[in-house]
C-alpha cells in the first residue's frame, strides 16, 4: 500500500520540524557581526512533526501538507496520474 494526497501527489514522508544551530565565529575586525562557518548542527533529540488542529501532517510529493484524514492509501500499482490530470479543482491544503 502507499498514501496519497487529495491530488493525487504521492505522501512522502512526515512534515516535521528539526531545531538547528547554524554555527558561527567572530568577524575578522573584531566587531559582534558574526560569520556563518557553513555548518548547520541538528538536535534530533527536539525533532517534532509539525502539526494541523493537533493532527499530524505529512508531505506529498509537491511539498503540500495534509493531515491523515485527508491521506488516502492506494495498491502498490496504482497510478495516480489519470486522477491528477483530470482533476479540474483540486482541493488544495490549507498549509
Amino acid at each position: 500500500m502507499k498514501a496519497i494526497s487529495p491530488t493525487g501527489a504521492l505522501i512522502v514522508g512526515s512534515a516535521d520540524w528539526v531545531p538547528a544551530n547554524a554555527l558561527i565565529e567572530g568577524h575578522p575586525d573584531g566587531s559582534v557581526d558574526f560569520e556563518g562557518v557553513g555548518e548547520t548542527v541538528l538536535w534530533w533529540d527536539g525533532q517534532y512533526t509539525n502539526e494541523r488542529d493537533g493532527e499530524d501532517l505529512y508531505v506529498d510529493e509537491d511539498g503540500e501538507e495534509w493531515t491523515a484524514d485527508e491521506i488516502r492509501l492506494v495498491e502498490d500499482d496504482y497510478d495516480p496520474e489519470p486522477d491528477r490530470s483530470a482533476a479540474t479543482d483540486p482541493v488544495k491544503s490549507s498549509s
